[in-house]
C-alpha cells in the first residue's frame, strides 16, 4: 500500500494572493531519506481573469528545507528539483469554449542548486506533448499528478494532466482513488512519457524533504481544492 499524506482538504487554498504566492510542507514520510518515488496530486482549477496570463510560471516539486524556496522574495531555491509549468512563451491562454479555461502547452523539468538552473548535469526541458487544459471555473476542477523517481539513471520525471478542452469535472472520490494508484486513469487525462534528469546527490546536495509550489501571478489565481502527496515507493 503507497503512504499518502493529505496537505489541504475542502477548504480550498487560494496561489495568487500576492505576486509570487509560495506554499511549502513537509510530508511525514519525507522526514526519511528512504523513499524512492513519490506522487504530488493536485484536483484544481482557476479564476477566469478574462485574457490570457503572460510572463508566468507555476513550480511544482520538491526542495531541500522550507527556508529557500521558489518565492522567496523572488530568488531561486538552495536545492529543488520538479517541473515549471510555463506555457507557450510563457503564457497561459485562455479559451471561451467548450468551457472557459487555460492551455499550458510548454513544462519544463527543472532542477535547482544554490539558486542556479542545472545544465548538463541537470537543467531544464520539455515534458509537454501536447496541451493541459485547466477549467476556469468551479465547477470544472481537473487534476495534475507528478511523479518524482529516484533511480541508478538519475530523477526521473513523468506528469499526468487533462487535455480535453471541455475540462470535465472530477470529484473528490475519483482524485482520492486515482491519486493512490500507479497508472491513473481519470476521463480527458492522460500520462506524458517520463523524462530523465541529472543525477541523484542528495547527499551532497541537500535531501529532499519538502512539497514546494509557487505561482508567481496574481491574477488570474489557481484554485486548489485538494493536495496529497503519495509514497509510490
Amino acid at each position: 500500500m503507497p503512504t499518502i499524506q493529505t496537505v489541504s482538504g475542502e477548504n480550498r487554498m487560494m496561489l495568487g494572493n500576492d505576486s509570487n504566492d509560495r506554499f511549502a510542507r513537509q510530508p511525514l514520510f519525507m522526514q526519511s531519506t528512504t523513499w524512492k518515488k513519490l506522487r504530488i496530486g493536485l484536483r484544481l482549477c482557476m479564476a477566469d481573469s478574462g485574457g490570457n496570463a503572460t510572463s508566468c510560471s507555476l513550480h511544482v516539486g520538491i526542495s531541500h528545507g522550507n527556508t529557500s524556496l521558489f518565492g522567496d522574495g523572488g530568488s531561486a531555491p538552495s536545492h529543488w528539483i520538479g517541473a515549471n509549468y510555463v506555457g507557450n512563451f510563457n503564457t497561459f491562454s485562455r479559451q471561451s469554449s467548450p468551457v472557459v479555461g487555460y492551455g499550458c502547452s510548454f513544462v519544463a523539468g527543472e532542477e535547482w542548486l544554490n539558486g542556479v538552473l542545472l545544465t548538463g548535469n541537470g537543467g531544464a526541458g520539455d515534458l509537454e506533448p501536447s496541451t493541459w487544459v485547466i477549467g476556469a471555473t468551479d465547477s470544472n476542477r481537473t487534476c495534475l499528478f507528478l511523479d518524482i523517481l529516484k533511480a541508478d539513471s538519475g530523477w526521473i520525471l513523468q506528469y499526468f494532466r487533462n487535455t480535453d478542452t471541455s475540462a470535465p469535472d472530477v470529484s473528490k472520490a475519483t482524485f482520492d482513488a486515482q491519486v493512490i494508484v500507479p497508472s491513473p486513469t481519470i476521463t480527458g487525462h492522460s500520462l506524458v512519457p517520463a523524462q530523465t534528469w541529472g543525477t541523484v546527490n542528495e547527499a551532497t546536495n541537500g535531501y529532499f524533504d519538502h512539497l514546494n509550489i509557487n505561482w508567481n501571478h496574481t491574477s488570474p489565481q489557481f484554485k486548489i481544492s485538494d493536495i496529497t502527496v503519495v509514497k509510490l515507493a
